[in-house]
């Protein structure tokens, strides 16, 4: 089971920086001042909030799980903007094996 959850972990953080760098590409492209001024919150927004709608496609609405998941999705996008894919891989194993 632990496996299982570690290649999930893995998929989940690759989705999301694969989803950070194609909003990377989005904003640099954008000439509207707001969002060249913050790139990063956006590129964050843009890939937390994919994700999102990638958990709620596959499970029903719960505003509690949705707390959850947008607290745990920016810690996740902090340490893989700060720490890496693999930083974010180990975080996302951990929570999921305390959840």
């Amino acid at each position: 089971i632990i496996g299982v959850w570690i290649i999930v972990a893995f998929a989940e953080e690759s989705y999301r920086a694969a989803i950070t760098t194609f909003a990377k590409v989005i904003t640099e492209n954008i000439k509207v001042k707001i969002i060249n001024r913050y790139q990063t919150f956006w590129q964050d927004i843009i890939a937390v909030g994919s994700w999102l709608l990638f958990h709620f496609i596959q499970r029903s609405f719960n505003w509690l799980y949705f707390a959850w998941l947008v607290v745990s999705g920016f810690i996740l996008q902090i340490i893989l903007r700060k720490g890496g894919l693999g930083a974010a891989v180990l975080a996302h194993v951990i929570i999921n094996l305390t959840a």
